[in-house]
Formats: structure tokens, C-alpha cells, sequence
């Protein structure tokens, strides 16, 4: 019986590429894979304003004051003396200079004032999914910017999210 199980699981660890790379064409295999074990990350728009941080230490939260007021930011963001669509660009700009590999899942308008953007990343090495949600909010004192980064799997990121954030803020503050 044991012997079954093992060579069950080797099938299996055989199969998987196979099957990930033909479900998921396109994709790096390896990302193809982590989709199948762990399904698709949450693509959907998100609340800040009722977000709730995860209890495991793998997400990291940039908001404006006073609008996250379920979670606790890492950082506080000030409004950017730039139009919305030059924020956008020179967030890409950081995501593709920072070696993640990144497509965009999502864009909506929530309001004449306020979109909100998704990004799907992997990691450079190991291909490891991550969620990254844009709010962007056109005030008149400039655009409130929210950014709210999260693992897909794992317990822990090593701290990726939060130097994500940090790379994206340093690079729109140039």
C-alpha cells in the first residue's frame, strides 16, 4: 500500500507541469502550478476603507490618513501634485524595474473621483503570485494614492510586500 501511494505521488509530481502548463497557457510554469494548488488570487476591487489586514505577516498597507480605518498602514501616504494617469505610469515604471513580473487584472471606476486597479505579480525567482491593489483618487489638493500588497501563498514574505510598496512610493516621489 505504501508503495502505491508513493508511486501515485511521484505520478502526480510527473503530471503536474503537464497539466498546469495545458490549463494555464501562457504562464511560466511555475506560476501555472501555484494557479492549480492554490486556485486564482482576488482579482475583485477592494474596500479600503473596510479592509482588514491578514493575521499572517505576508501583506503590506499604504493608505492616506484616515482612510483605511479597519487597518492599521504601514505607511501614510500624502496626496501627489500629479494627474492620475502619470501616477499609473510611473507605477508600472517601479513594477517592471523592480524584477517582478506583472500583468493587470482589473481596472474600474468607482466614481468620477476614485479608480481602483489590480495587479497580479510573481516574484522573480520562484514565481510566487502576489496581489497588488491601486486606489487612486483625484482631490483637490492632488491624488490620494492606496496601495494594499499581498501574498497569495505562504505564512510569511520575507517582508516583499512592504519593499514593494516601498519601491513603488520612492520611485513616484522622484
Amino acid at each position: 500500500m505504501l508503495k502505491l501511494v508513493f508511486w501515485l505521488l511521484v505520478a502526480a509530481a510527473i503530471a503536474a507541469p503537464a497539466l498546469a502548463k495545458f490549463r494555464y497557457p501562457g504562464l511560466d510554469i511555475r506560476e501555472a502550478i501555484y494557479l492549480m494548488v492554490v486556485g486564482p488570487p482576488q482579482t475583485g476591487i477592494i474596500d479600503f476603507t473596510s479592509l482588514k489586514r491578514r493575521a499572517t505577516p505576508n501583506d503590506a498597507l499604504a493608505c492616506p490618513d484616515g482612510l483605511c480605518r479597519n487597518a492599521t498602514p504601514d505607511i501614510i501616504t500624502q496626496p501627489y501634485r500629479l494627474p492620475t494617469a502619470e501616477l499609473i505610469t510611473r507605477l508600472e515604471t517601479a513594477l517592471s524595474a523592480s524584477g517582478d513580473s506583472w500583468i493587470l487584472l482589473t481596472e474600474a471606476t468607482l466614481s468620477p473621483q476614485v479608480t481602483q486597479r489590480v495587479y497580479r505579480l510573481a516574484t522573480p525567482l520562484m514565481r510566487f503570485p502576489d496581489v497588488l491593489h491601486v486606489q487612486l483618487e483625484n482631490m483637490t489638493s492632488g491624488t490620494a494614492l492606496a496601495l494594499y500588497s499581498a501574498s497569495q501563498i505562504g505564512y510569511g514574505d520575507g517582508g516583499k510586500n512592504r519593499a514593494r510598496i516601498n519601491a513603488v512610493l520612492a520611485a513616484l516621489s522622484q
